[in-house]
């Protein structure tokens, strides 16, 4: 039970770190197009 727990918060945990990378990617972009 208790490795179920940890699998399912591992699993949110790197859901989030692609979500935040995503957003960096994006952001990232958008700053060099007003660069431009």
């Amino acid at each position: 039970m208790k490795q179920q727990s940890m699998n399912n918060y591992a699993n949110k945990e790197s859901k989030n770190i692609r979500n935040i990378h995503i957003e960096i990617v994006i952001s990232s972009t958008v700053s060099k197009n007003i660069a431009k």
